[in-house]
């Protein structure tokens, strides 16, 4: 088995170029979730997203089926904008204080 993190970028400097780029964004994340067969004893995927702060955004059990995680990844509301912050505090933070699960 494998737990995969996906990091994205969600600033605005991103966010701001246009709807193009969150577009380009997540067609990679699911060229990447493409090359894995999904599943609890198979590979789970996380998403982390990161501005201001550091979210999980999708738990490593929330999808097992591509097609819904993509569909979720998709969701304007889980993208926000604010500044870059690529502080290895943060995304160290999130990965061990909450596991993404």
């Amino acid at each position: 088995p494998l737990d995969f993190a996906i990091v994205l970028d969600a600033s605005g400097s991103i966010k701001d170029q246009g709807e193009e780029n969150w577009d380009r964004i997540i067609d990679f994340a699911s060229t990447v979730i493409d090359n894995f067969d999904l599943g609890p004893s198979k590979t789970q995927i996380g998403i982390v997203t990161f501005s201001n702060y550091a979210q999980v955004r999708i738990k490593f059990n929330d999808y097992y089926e591509k097609t819904s995680l993509r569909e979720a990844m998709k969701d304007p509301n889980l993208y926000g904008g604010g500044r870059t912050n690529m502080q290895v505090g943060i995304v160290y933070r999130i990965w061990f204080d909450t596991l993404l699960w």
